[in-house]
């Protein structure tokens, strides 16, 4: 064994070209121990039956130098299951005694050398990347926190601590849907379970004061894409929605600025058209009733602007009384039948003779009537049909507006209600919008305390549905 680690030693210097290399020896692992605390070494190597240490104990012992100097076993003891165990607590490799000649053992030695090199360089490299990435995440105003499967916080960065943690909570690692009972506990759950990520606006959070928020939270998951817990972000929305505000109020003054005139403009079209000037021929009266036209569809984009905003800031009021859905209805489809024979698109209204009783605002639910089928005629196509149906129960009234024009894809309709989201535009050209129309509908049908939802499939059409709950159970005919 003493001529092979000779020749060992030969070889390996042959093969770093200047670089020597020579042999220590000790007989125990304490003599190791103390050799080691007052000399360097580029490799250990080790016999698992010492005197004052046998198997992986001799492991153990060294385990203070696994993370600086690369460790070889030598054994007699060909145990598979004892291999992994060493390997697995730091050493490199693995020989047998009895199977080792010199061209193993330099290879060895060798690729030990370079393996735990090579893996210190990682370690560092990983370490200094988790330095900057701690530091930045220490250094960021945003709030930031871990959560495991059971919501309880793991770890979070100094401002989620400063905004959210008292100094107790710090060292009690609360759940975190406790601590932020602001958030809904359905969307905790969807994060956990289905790793269905949230985004909330604009919220306001228990201890954040009434500072309010944009938060954010997503699944993390392990190497077997199982969910291992969550990450949480919440932003200071103070700022943003002070410049949202003042953007609003700028938007409704021109919108309101613009809109007096345009009526003005109308009235003397209309005047134009009935002859107030002298007789108007058939191509005058076509380009006048165009323009006509065209000023309808910006005067009803300004009233949509101006009430967005005025439900947005929550400055509207309702005038709530009896609703008469089929006066409503008439009044909603004689504000696009002009539209409507233009894009040759045929019109339906079915009102069911009776119905439930509901108060609400007439104007409100008739400029959600008028959107829906402003909308439903944009995005058809030439001979296409059009329906608007009211029909209800005891409880409710449904209101349908249906097409069969080019339909919503799933993943778009999720964007319908948003402000300013658009979900057919890039299958129309012709259909494009601002989107806010829908984000109205949605506002108006909450006002009445009911809901609006969208059923569509490509190529298909696509249905709007409106419910409006009843006040009482009488009927009217």
């Amino acid at each position: 064994m003493k001529a092979i680690w000779q020749k060992c030693i030969w070889k390996l210097g042959e093969i770093n070209g200047s670089r020597t290399y020579a042999i220590s020896t000790a007989a125990d692992l304490g003599a190791a121990k103390k050799f080691l605390k007052l000399s360097t070494c580029d490799l250990i190597m080790t016999d698992l039956g010492l005197p004052d240490a046998r198997g992986l104990e001799v492991l153990e012992g060294l385990r203070e130098y696994t993370g600086k100097v690369p460790i070889v076993i030598v054994s007699g003891l060909d145990d598979e299951a004892v291999a992994q165990a060493a390997i697995s607590q730091g050493a490199q490799d693995y020989l047998i005694k009895g199977q080792i000649d010199e061209s193993n053992l330099v290879r060895s030695i060798r690729y030990a050398i370079i393996r735990f090199q090579t893996e210190h360089i990682a370690r560092h490299k990983v370490a200094t990347e988790r330095d900057l990435l701690q530091s930045l995440l220490e250094g960021t105003p945003v709030s930031i926190a871990r959560f495991d499967k059971n919501h309880r916080i793991s770890t979070s960065n100094t401002a989620f601590k400063n905004n959210f943690l008292s100094a107790s909570a710090c060292d009690d690692f609360p759940s975190i849907k406790t601590l932020l009972p602001g958030i809904s506990e359905e969307h905790w759950d969807a994060v956990l379970t289905k790793a269905v990520p949230f985004c909330l606006e604009g919220i306001t959070l228990q201890r954040s004061g009434l500072a309010p928020y944009d938060v954010f939270a997503w699944a993390v998951l392990d190497r077997d894409q199982h969910i291992n817990g969550g990450i949480f972000m919440a932003v200071d929305a103070s700022e943003r929605l002070n410049h949202d505000r003042h953007r609003q109020e700028f938007i409704a003054e021109l919108a309101h600025d613009i809109k007096n005139p345009l009526i003005g403009a109308n009235r003397v079209l209309e005047n134009l058209l009935e002859g107030a000037l002298g007789d108007v021929d058939e191509q005058q009266k076509i380009f006048l009733t165009e323009i006509h036209r065209s000023n309808d569809g910006l005067l009803t984009l300004l009233r949509n602007v101006l009430d967005v905003y005025r439900f947005d800031t929550s400055s509207v009021e309702l005038a709530k009384e009896a609703v008469d859905f089929e006066l409503i209805a008439g009044k909603a489809a004689a504000t696009v039948i002009p539209m409507a024979r233009s894009n040759r698109i045929a019109l339906q209204i079915k009102v069911a003779e009776e119905l439930p009783i509901v108060h609400g605002d007439p104007m409100a639910i008739q400029r959600l009537l008028t959107n829906l089928l402003h909308n439903a005629i944009k995005f058809s196509k030439p001979g296409g049909e059009v329906i608007l149906m009211v029909n209800g129960n005891a409880d409710q009234v449904v209101v349908s507006v249906s097409d069969n024009g080019t339909g919503i894809s799933p993943r778009d309709q999720e964007y319908l209600f948003r402000r300013f989201g658009q979900g057919r535009s890039k299958y129309y050209k012709q259909g494009a919008g601002t989107g806010i129309g829908l984000y109205l509908c949605k506002k108006i049908a909450e006002a009445h305390n009911g809901s609006i939802d969208c059923m569509s499939r490509l190529g298909e059409g696509t249905t709007f549905e409106v419910k409006l709950p009843a006040n009482v159970l009488s009927v009217c005919a």
